[in-house]
């Protein structure tokens, strides 16, 4: 289980999940909650979320395998997402709530050190 600390999953934790991922089945399309919608949740897109070469199935990929999903300190509506895409690899995704099932996604990248 990943234990918050200061907003920040320790990095034992991450590199265990890590593996616990890497041996799991991958899911086959058929299996993987309908585009557009993840646990209720509408997703839209800002293009500045593709920015840095992560892919809308990447994201929502990292949105069912969340590790982490919690409000940034001292923001009001970001949220910061911890989560794996497609080939395994921890991203972070920075959303915000736009209405009362709606997530704005605005930034995806593979997960810097500082979050790791």
């Amino acid at each position: 289980m990943l234990i918050p600390i200061y907003n920040k999953p320790f990095k034992k934790d991450i590199k265990l999940m890590e593996r616990r991922h890497m041996n799991m089945a991958v899911p086959q399309l058929s299996q993987r909650p309908e585009i557009g919608y993840i646990y209720g949740m509408t997703l839209v897109f800002n293009p500045a979320a593709f920015k840095h070469g992560v892919t809308e199935q990447d994201v929502r990929w990292a949105m069912t395998t969340a590790l982490f999903d919690e409000l940034i300190e001292g923001y009001d509506n970001k949220y910061l997402l911890i989560g794996f895409d497609m080939s395994g690899n921890l991203i972070e995704v920075m959303y915000n709530l736009v209405g009362e099932d709606i997530s704005n996604v605005f930034h995806a990248m593979k997960c810097r050190n500082e979050v790791q």
